[in-house]
């Protein structure tokens, strides 16, 4: 029995970030950051990524334990408003998208990620 990979292709790959792009709402970083304590702010990126710095009000979530930790934190409604991030927005637009097939109605995302809000000199922590 032989077990061979098969790979995602790059046009499946954008397929599935368009579908998300279609269904996720971005928010830019000055929309953000007037409400930014209003959120459940999720940073998606590896902890070694944070080192770096991270936005005010963050919780690290890497992407590869997101649904675990809404499944060991029934608390979170599902109708909490909830940003997440990553470095450019890709992975959290993914993790947007997970989340609202679970159930999750209001999950948005940073525009440019944690790149972009870096470049615009907003705070991080």
């Amino acid at each position: 029995m032989s077990c061979q990979k098969e790979s995602i292709t790059s046009d499946q790959l954008a397929e599935l970030l368009a579908v998300a792009e279609s269904r996720i709402h971005g928010i830019s970083p000055q929309g953000v950051l007037p409400r930014i304590d209003q959120w459940l702010v999720i940073d998606v990126r590896e902890p070694a990524e944070t080192l770096h710095g991270y936005l005010p009000f963050a919780t690290n979530v890497p992407r590869g334990q997101l649904e675990f930790y809404f499944v060991d934190h029934p608390a979170i409604e599902t109708s909490r408003d909830i940003l997440l991030y990553s470095n450019t927005s890709r992975r959290s637009l993914l993790a947007a998208h997970t989340l609202a097939q679970l159930g999750f109605s209001r999950v948005s995302i940073l525009d440019g990620g944690i790149d972009r809000w870096a470049e615009l000199g907003l705070p991080l922590e």
